[in-house]
């Protein structure tokens, strides 16, 4: 079933009125599309929150100084972003698309639950969040960026 359903579609009128043909709007495949696509956003969600957390591990091994400083300054966005207490764009994106309503799969479940922390409080996340953002930019110090010789 898709988007428009011809089935329900009003058949032509008799007689010589034209060749009017009407679509239905089929809102449960609209609903269907909204699940898919705000699955889709949490799964991308959840692997920005990996980029963060592994990025870290990865740039103090790989020490390329536009990995860290990309990683450093994405990183620093989302903190000042909880401490203004402004909302994370993908996370509106995702309940738009979900309206409430929509119940997800078992996939988007847990990943709900594991990416917003359900279990701590939210000045919890927050001082971890600046913890860690304090310790990827003390890593600039303890660690500093490789320097690259030019010949």
């Amino acid at each position: 079933m898709g988007l428009f359903n011809y089935r329900d579609a009003p058949s032509r009128p008799k007689g010589n009125t034209g060749t009017t043909f009407r679509l239905r709007y089929n809102s449960g495949a609209n609903f269907k599309w909204r699940g898919a696509m705000s699955e889709i956003v949490l799964i991308f969600h959840f692997m920005i929150v990996l980029f963060f957390i592994a990025g870290f591990f990865i740039g103090l091994v790989w020490n390329q100084s536009m990995f860290r400083y990309i990683h450093a300054g994405c990183l620093g966005g989302i903190t000042l972003l909880m401490v203004l207490r402004i909302p994370c764009p993908l996370t509106l994106l995702e309940e738009s698309l979900r309206n409430q309503s929509y119940e997800g799969s078992f996939l988007a479940t847990w990943l709900n639950r594991v990416l917003y922390l359900e279990w701590f409080d939210p000045l919890h996340v927050l001082i971890a969040n600046v913890l860690f953002m304090t310790l990827v930019l003390s890593s600039f110090w303890w660690h500093p960026v490789k320097k690259v010789i030019q010949k």
